[in-house]
Formats: structure tokens, sequence, C-alpha cells
């Protein structure tokens, strides 16, 4: 109605204030060259790799996809807006954007379809054809939608929503796995709240292991009684690939989810942060750090005690640990000639309300070996403090793909790290630099 518009309209004018988002750029990185001429050899790739965990770059053919936003600052505080994916191509270096229309503004109240998508997931067969969430609340539930979208006649639509929420629901999580003979892998969780006699709440999960017929677009219900804390990261030979975090081991079963081989087991205070699976040679790639690695409480852990280690899986499931620079890894990236990595030398930025050290872990700093010789190490990053990536960062050919940080002071007190929203371009052989920005 008029007057919700209008309500709606007053609220933005009220707790949004213009200013240059994008302004601190022109400061950061002054030891790099503005970036003149794009320029890619095709020289190394991650075409052929898939990032089986949480994949914050994807390179599909000749495009590369992230997220970008525009940092939006309130009365009270900064925060990095509604992400849009979008992709560059790495034939000419341009930037486009997953949504189609050219007068959108990709922002908040713009009704902008292809805002909040997360775990993008593209058809084996089609290079058009992905598969996407977005969290929405529906009647006060939150929920996970998926989506099909086809980047060649510019369509979104909506092909599964939860189908088991009741008056109990408070809570409904998909995790999309992969997608095999026509058929995409998810796993559906429901939260249900339950309330006794005397007013006491408790929290049950039912967990299913779904497929999701592509043609027909119908369900089935694979495993109504799914482990909570396994995940099916691929499926390649007839095999099915899984993470359990509960049991620490990864391992896998045939097609119809039976006959368990474990692969690899590790410590029960550790957890695999990276996976990757290169097509070419049939082999995955496993990281296996400590929890206290990653999320360090003090800058003074006992680094005896924790180990971040790099697993090889070759195909015929022969599992080795590879010597590394360092034992101490936090994020790695696997392309055809090399593995990019990043090592514990942690950096104070001040602390958290809490009282908690605002640490980066990494150092700002970004290594990588050859996959033929993993014990001569090369840095090919340092972010001077300055170019703060956070883990978030992505190699191909000569180009350093990275999510930027800024170091950002809350009201209240309280020093964390901001995502803007913006990626930074940096050539490793001619210190160049471009920002890739949410126009």
């Amino acid at each position: 109605t008029k007057e919700e518009i209008l309500k709606e309209a007053e609220n933005y004018t009220s707790t949004s204030v213009e200013y240059d988002s994008f302004a601190y750029q022109a400061d950061i990185g002054k030891w790099l060259e503005p970036e003149l001429k794009y320029k890619y050899d095709y020289g190394d790739s991650s075409d052929r790799i898939n990032n089986l965990m949480a994949q914050k770059y994807i390179q599909h053919g000749e495009r590369l996809y992230f997220q970008i936003s525009r940092e939006v600052y309130t009365e009270n505080s900064y925060y990095s807006g509604y992400p849009l994916w979008a992709y560059i191509s790495l034939d000419t270096g341009e930037k486009h954007y997953l949504c189609p229309d050219p007068l959108c503004s990709h922002l908040a109240g713009s009704e902008c379809q292809y805002l909040n998508l997360s775990d993008l997931l593209f058809h084996p067969e089609s290079d058009n054809i992905l598969y996407a969430l977005r969290h929405e609340f529906i009647n006060g539930i939150g929920q996970d939608i998926i989506y099909k979208i086809d980047l060649e006649n510019n369509k979104i639509k909506k092909v599964y929503a939860a189908d088991k929420i009741n008056s109990g629901t408070s809570y409904n999580k998909i995790s999309l796995f992969f997608i095999s003979k026509d058929c995409l892998y998810f796993k559906d969780q429901y939260i249900t709240e339950n309330r006794d006699e005397n007013g006491e709440v408790t929290y049950t999960e039912n967990t299913y292991l779904m497929s999701l017929n592509l043609s027909t677009e119908k369900t089935e219900v694979i495993n109504s009684d799914f482990n909570e804390y396994s995940e099916c990261v691929y499926a390649v030979n007839d095999s099915v690939y899984f993470n359990d975090q509960y049991e620490h081991r990864f391992y896998k079963t045939d097609m119809n989810f039976e006959n368990e081989k474990t692969i690899l087991k590790y410590d029960e205070n550790s957890y695999i942060y990276d996976m990757y699976y290169d097509i070419s040679t049939e082999e995955f790639y496993i990281l296996v750090c400590s929890s206290e690695l990653i999320s360090p409480s003090s800058m003074n852990i006992d680094t005896d005690k924790v180990s971040g280690s790099l697993y090889k899986i070759d195909s015929r499931l022969n599992c080795e640990k590879l010597s590394m620079p360092s034992d101490l890894l936090l994020d790695i990236q696997l392309t055809d000639n090399y593995i990019y990595y990043t090592v514990y030398d942690p950096v104070q930025y001040g602390v958290t309300r809490l009282g908690k050290p605002t640490i980066d872990g990494s150092g700002n700093k970004i290594y990588r070996v050859n996959r033929s010789d993993t014990e001569k190490s090369e840095l090919i990053f340092d972010g001077h403090n300055e170019l703060l990536f956070y883990g978030n960062f992505f190699a191909v050919g000569d180009y350093l793909y990275i999510d930027y940080y800024k170091i950002t002071e809350r009201d209240g007190g309280g020093t964390y790290f901001l995502r803007t929203g913006s990626v930074a371009r940096i050539n490793m052989t001619d210190n160049t630099i471009k920002w890739i920005n949410l126009d």
C-alpha cells in the first residue's frame, strides 16, 4: 500500500547517511601501482579444481565469480550491505553482475532478486544453469530456499522450499552438496522448539538427506535420520565422499550411501577447514587445523600443541601428509601448478567489546609452493597490515583477488574486522592494483 511504501522510504532516509563509500581506497596499498592494462595468459588456473568447502570465489570456465556489496553507513555504525554475485571475465578483466537489470541499484529496498544468494552450484553439463540458496523469513520462520538461475535467459526461479515446517519449527537450514546424474543432493535441517508443561524449552533437530531431480523438480528423502554433523562433499566414480565433523574423519560410501570406508582420521580437537578435488589428477587436498589455531583466544597460544597440516589423497585413495614449509597452515588454495597458503603469524589490532583480542592470524601474508616441490616456499603477497583480506583470497594466473577488510571501531567500544564488500585485484608480477566495487 501507499502508506507502507512511505513508511519504508522514511525508514531508509532516516537511517542512511550519504557518503563516499569508496574514498578510503585512494590511501590503501600505495606501494602498488594502479592497474592500467589487464593481461591474463591462462598459464595457471583452477577451472578443473573444485573447492568443496565454503566458496568465496568460483572459477567456472573463463569467468571468476565472487560477491561484492556497497558499504553502508547508518547513524550508528557501518555494515557491508547486501551481497550480490558478480563475475570477472578472465579474457578481458571486465566486471559483470549476476543481476541482468542495468537500472537496478542492487541495494536493500531495490527488490533485486539476486541479492543475498549463497552457495552457487553449477550444473556439470551446462555453463548457464546454476543453483543457489537464499535465507528468507516466511511467516516468521527462517528458511533456506533453493533457486535455479538461468544465465542465458536471465531468469531466477524457486525450485525448493522446506516442506516439513510445522508450528514448532523455529529454523530451517539447507546445505547444498553436489549434482550427479541430474540430481541435486542436499541436507535439509529443521530445528524444533519443544515446551513442556512447566514452560521449559528444549530444541530438537531433524536432518534429512534429500535429492532434487533437476528435470522434474521433484524431491526424494534418501535418509530421514541423517547425521547432522556429516557433509556429502563430492561424488566421483560411483563413490560419495563425506566429512564427518563429529567422528573427525573423511570417508566414502557407494551411491547407495552404504559400504563405508574411512580414508583419513584426524584429531578430535581439529577440523577440516579447506578441501579441494582436482578433476585432472583425481586427487583430494585436505587441510586439517586445530580449532585453537583458527580462532586464537590470545596472542600466546602454545604452537607446539596445535597444527595446520595438508593431506593429499590420490586416485587410489592413498593418503599422505604433505611436507610443507610450515605445520601451522591456516588457509589453502589449489591451482593447476601451485598450492597457495597462509600460516599462523598473528597480528593484533585491538580488543573486542568482550575484551578478547582482535587478531588476524595470517599476519596478512600469502605464500605458495609448487605442487611438485612443496618444501620450497615463495612469499607472493604482503598486505603490510593495511590490505587486510582475513583469509579470503583467490589466485588465478598472475592475479590475486582479495576481499578487503578494514579495522573498525564499534560504537560503545571494541575493534573488529569489517568486510567492506569491495574486492582488490593485484597483479603479483607487475605489482599493480585495481579496486572492484559495486557501482
